[in-house]
């Protein structure tokens, strides 16, 4: 069609002596934007589906639209950020209350919430980024922890014809800070997802002291299970601190153990992993590997009862955190990536609004 020119009155506001453009306004359009709602929409969800800037660009380049990577960069910030304000405003809202039971139900009653968190690192940019290469400092680039959490509901996870598990739908945050902020948005997730309505609530994770003491903090009441694979980690940790790497008979203890742990009593499980502290002959070493993972399991022991959880249908394993990990790491942990706070930040903003349906309520405010 060729150059579409547009002709809009542009005047100042007698209310508050401002000047603007309504129908841009209307339309959603900044006053300073240059691109459409609709092609801002393209551009962002290339950004969000891609691996870098420059992919994203490319990607463009071949659909014909227009922007290259730092235009991209520039409208992922922008819109980043409208993604953190909406999470800060969504956070200080009050909490939903759950609605009074009827007299007579008139449906089953509603499944769990499962929630997992877990953790992993990204490189960022350091106080002395920038600085001369040559001098070596520990403060140049700088490793941080992102807390990640996914919580859906049990109805919502499937099994696919291959077997493999599946979310129909879910939500997921991951924060870089202190632990209660993130604690503050796993519950943000997991009342997207129905948290007043539940009629229990299960947390999966490993044995991090800092994700069971959110659990408590966030998620009173929630039934505990430590993931099904850090145990048997943890028990073939056992074996080799008692017997060493590869010993047969260690073999065998740790697969009768993990059975008795998958399907029996966890309390066996536990009194034949103290009976390994009246070993003798160990060296000073090998005492304090077996006493750490013995520590490990005495701290979990309220999180062991598998058969039970597997019975009720819960999960034992927190494979979905562990996912979404992966799939962030994909995105945020590429070679040669060092991120900014903002520039993570925003980006993964603007990921967890499309992963989280909240993606026409920043780029569509008006509609």
């Amino acid at each position: 069609m060729g150059v579409v020119q547009l002709e809009a009155w542009y005047g100042r506001r007698s209310e508050d002596k401002t000047w603007g453009f309504p129908v841009r306004e209307y339309w959603g359009v900044d006053p300073q934007e240059t691109l459409s709602p609709g092609l801002r929409d393209r551009l962002a969800f290339l950004v969000t589906a891609t691996g870098t800037y420059e992919e994203a660009a490319a990607v463009a380049r071949k659909m014909d639209l227009p922007g290259d990577d730092s235009t991209l960069h520039a409208l992922t910030q922008r819109l980043g950020k409208a993604c953190i304000d909406q999470m800060e405003l969504d956070l200080s809202l009050p909490e939903e209350t759950p609605p009074l039971p009827p007299t007579r139900p008139t449906a089953e009653p509603t499944q769990g919430l499962v929630v997992m968190m877990d953790g992993w690192m990204a490189r960022y940019r350091g106080d002395d980024w920038g600085a001369d290469p040559k001098i070596v400092t520990d403060q140049r680039v700088q490793w941080h922890e992102v807390k990640t959490a996914v919580a859906y509901r049990i109805e919502q996870s499937v099994q696919v014809s291959n077997r493999r598990g599946l979310l129909t739908e879910k939500a997921s945050t991951c924060y870089r800070g202190e632990p209660f902020e993130f604690g503050r948005r796993a519950k943000h997730a997991a009342r997207r997802r129905g948290l007043s309505t539940a009629t229990a609530v299960t947390a999966v994770a490993d044995g991090a002291p800092w994700i069971w003491n959110l659990v408590k903090d966030q998620f009173p009441g929630a039934v505990e299970c430590l993931d099904f694979y850090h145990a048997s980690q943890h028990l073939w940790a056992l074996s080799k601190a008692r017997w060493g790497e590869g010993h047969r008979y260690g073999k065998t203890w740790v697969k009768s153990l993990l059975h008795e742990l998958r399907h029996g009593d966890p309390d066996k499980v536990m009194n034949r992993i103290l009976k390994l502290t009246k070993t003798s002959g160990l060296s000073l070493a090998a005492r304090e590997e077996l006493q750490k993972e013995i520590n490990y399991f005495e701290s979990n022991r309220t999180r062991l009862n598998y058969a039970n959880q597997a019975a009720r249908g819960w999960p034992i394993g927190s494979g979905a955190v562990e996912s979404a990990c992966r799939q962030l790491q994909c995105r945020f942990k590429r070679a040669g990536q060092f991120w900014s706070r903002a520039g993570f930040d925003h980006l993964a903003a603007l990921r967890a609004a499309r992963d989280n349906g909240l993606w026409d309520k920043v780029l569509f405010p008006n509609s």
